[in-house]
């Protein structure tokens, strides 16, 4: 079991299989933080992405969930934060390893973590938010079960998830909450109806990723509860906001009404900031080469005598 789940080598790993959208669950009171994990558990969700700083009060949430009912993949800087989650979970599928003082430690940090990689801990490690050449340089020393990402619509990073996708590397995406009019408009123009939340979960679905949808926006709110009617409001609303990313994992018809057909898809791609400058970039060196080319051909101007003399290679 540990050597599949370190490389996947015979098939999609189990976030692929069994969840297909997760809850990240980040730092914040601790009623809140347990709140908006039972909650996610509610909604259907399985796989939890844990931060070290939301471990107690992911732990009260899932006390009495079976280990099969459940993914639990922490999010840790050291091995000592390994070693205190595992005193609040029985046990952990896995760990994502992030720098513990800056992207320079994150090679060093790897080494230190795969020591917990035995019998009875976390079965593999993934790598938070490295580029492709960082992990060509870690997969010399071990190749990543996952790894944690940012996407967004403005940044999708095809390249980053086609590098992984080849090398069966599953790839978890933090998404941001669209926010600016310039993105929303049009993903509303594309499914009249289904909300946005929905639709950017959908396309991250579709992509191949296993998507983690932005909740921060709702602990805040919980944080700043003070009594049981601002209780009850929350947490209906944090529900409703859970079941925007889950339903269509679960009905048949929602999912046929928010798959998204590669019109939609291609047009989502073309918001993508990052292709654009790829786009302009390679136009501006193809554009610079022409250049470069032309220039070899014009004539060069030879003060001796005030004379023009045409450049020629001998």
């Amino acid at each position: 079991f540990v050597m599949w789940a370190l490389d996947f080598t015979s098939c999609r790993s189990r976030f692929a299989e069994e969840a297909r959208v997760g809850y990240h669950a980040v730092k914040g009171s601790e009623a809140a933080v347990a709140e908006g994990v039972r909650l996610a558990r509610a909604s259907g969700c399985r796989g939890f992405l844990i931060d070290a700083e939301a471990v107690a009060a992911a732990a009260t949430a899932l006390e009495g969930t079976s280990r099969q009912a459940v993914i639990l993949v922490l999010r840790a800087r050291s091995p000592g934060e390994v070693d205190e989650a595992l005193k609040s979970f029985d046990y952990l599928d896995g760990v994502v390893v992030s720098a513990a003082d800056g992207s320079s430690s994150w090679k060093k940090n790897w080494k230190r973590m795969a020591e917990k990689v035995v019998v009875g801990g976390p079965c593999w490690l993934g790598a938070d938010h490295l580029d492709v050449g960082q992990l060509e340089r870690l997969a010399e020393i071990q190749k990543p079960a996952v790894l944690v990402t940012t996407l967004s619509v403005r940044a999708q990073r095809k390249d980053l998830v086609r590098w992984c996708h080849s090398r069966r590397i599953e790839v978890l995406a933090l998404l941001p909450p669209a926010r600016d009019d310039d993105i929303i408009a049009p993903l509303e123009r594309l499914r009249p109806g289904v909300e946005v939340q929905t639709l950017l979960t959908r396309w991250a679905i579709q992509s191949g990723v296993i998507a983690f949808p932005n909740y921060d926006e709702w602990l805040r709110r919980g944080d700043a509860v003070q009594n049981a009617a601002e209780y009850a409001d929350w947490t209906a609303d944090f529900a409703r906001a859970l079941a925007l990313s889950t339903k269509h994992l679960h009905s048949p018809e929602e999912k046929l009404r928010v798959h998204l057909a590669p019109d939609a898809i291609a047009a989502i791609a073309a918001l993508d900031d990052s292709s654009t400058k790829h786009r302009q970039s390679t136009q501006s060196e193809a554009s610079a080469g022409a250049g470069r080319e032309a220039a070899a051909n014009l004539p060069t101007t030879s003060h001796h005598d005030g004379a023009m003399a045409w450049g020629r290679k001998e």
